[in-house]
């Protein structure tokens, strides 16, 4: 683990806030209108019996799913985490692109968009020369972690 003393690059700093934000918009969409939220899982996933406890359970998980590639970067300068957040990222870009369709016509969520787009702006900061340096540094050990 990297000691949070350490100062980490500008890149890695906007990719931190920006993925964090990209997570926060739809869980806190969600969990602002938790009735709607439970109507549209039920929606998309008609065989799962929800109510309002399972549905902060998703919201949270899915937060917390996020977060995980999120500390691998800032905290280990682990590589492959780089690409696992590229990855999900493009995995959101259906969703992202129908919404925008749907939000072209007038009526639709925004939420989707902006929150891919804060996860492309993230993804961008990986692939930047200040962090192809965080990610190439030499792992060192750190005697006080096995104190």
């Amino acid at each position: 683990m990297i000691p949070l003393s350490q100062p980490r690059p500008t890149a890695i700093n906007i990719f931190a806030a920006a993925f964090f934000t990209a997570a926060l918009v739809p869980f806190l969409d969600g969990i602002s209108d938790l009735a709607l939220t439970e109507t549209r899982l039920q929606v998309e996933y008609p065989y799962f019996p929800w109510d309002r406890d399972r549905v902060i359970i998703w919201l949270s998980s899915w937060l917390t799913i996020a977060l995980i590639p999120l500390a691998m970067v800032w905290l280990l300068a682990a590589p492959f985490a780089r690409w696992l957040v590229s990855a999900m990222t493009l995995l959101k870009a259906p969703g992202a692109l129908a919404s925008a369709a749907v939000l072209i016509e007038g009526n639709g969520e925004a939420e989707r968009l902006i929150s891919f787009a804060f996860a492309v702006l993230g993804v961008v900061m990986l692939f930047l020369p200040a962090s192809q340096q965080w990610f190439a540094r030499p792992k060192e050990i750190d005697p006080a972690v096995f104190e």
